[in-house]
């Protein structure tokens, strides 16, 4: 086995943890955890952390470095609380997806459907 697919390895058994811890703990938890990995990525591991810069450099040119690396860090603590929400989504079952979705619209949906017609659906 390589160094990569070693590494690849263990990633992704950490990566089963988190989800099942994440899943276990109460949803409040759970959210502040996962902000809580995103804030220590951005700090210690720092993956892709000078794409991000480069990013927001380009994006906003007129903002100074320490803005930049404010709004990078609170991406990542962003993207960790959403990606324990999809860890926890991903655990229950349709009843709770459904009581947890709000649908508005549909009416269009069903529309464009009896006719024939494609539809792109988004959320939020």
């Amino acid at each position: 086995m390589t160094g990569q697919a070693l590494r690849h390895r263990v990633e992704y058994v950490l990566l089963r943890i988190v989800a099942g811890v994440c899943a276990i703990l109460p949803e409040v938890v759970a959210d502040r955890a996962g902000a809580a990995l995103g804030w220590v990525a951005a700090r210690v591991g720092r993956p892709r952390w000078a794409v991000v810069r480069d990013h927001l450099r380009r994006a906003f040119p007129e903002a100074d470095e320490r803005w930049r690396r404010d709004v990078g860090r609170r991406c990542y603590a962003h993207l960790g609380a959403e990606a324990v929400a999809v860890f926890r989504l991903a655990g229950m079952g349709p009843r709770e997806v459904r009581e947890r979705t709000r649908v508005t619209g549909l009416e269009v949906v069903e529309a464009a459907v009896r006719k024939g017609r494609g539809v792109i659906l988004l959320s939020a």
